[in-house]
């Protein structure tokens, strides 16, 4: 497994927060804002709704109204499919914001570029 390491840039939270001000002004505290104003909401919509539905088929295959298995087993199984789901988007959403990051420049069709780049390195490297 291939482990990138990063450099240090900040020393502390103060640092950080300092730094990020002076470089970026208040703006530097509100990347990926965007997209989380889309994935946040998303990931509720998905997950309750997966929730609500594998609840109802556990208790009538379990014949019980208020076990713990009837809230333990699609809770569990709803935070993977939500993950399993939006997992894709969440890696769109960092890449974005370390290409930010680093000062890369992307063009008008950045989220192409992204995904392109994503499937070169990591899904041909498995296959």
């Amino acid at each position: 497994m291939h482990i990138m390491k990063i450099p240090k840039k900040y020393d502390s939270l103060k640092h950080a927060i300092a730094v990020i001000f002076k470089q970026e002004g208040i703006r530097g505290f509100y990347k990926g804002l965007f997209a989380s104003s889309i994935l946040v909401p998303l990931n509720y919509v998905i997950y309750f709704n997966f929730y609500e539905m594998l609840k109802l088929r556990v208790r009538k295959h379990l014949n019980e109204e208020n076990s713990f298995f009837c809230f333990a087993i699609p809770s569990t199984l709803s935070g993977f499919f939500t993950n399993l789901i939006l997992s894709p988007l969440w890696v769109l959403k960092v890449r974005l914001q370390a290409d930010i990051y680093r000062g890369i420049r992307r063009s008008d069709f950045a989220l192409a570029n992204i995904l392109k780049t994503t499937y070169q390195k990591v899904l041909l490297h498995y296959a």
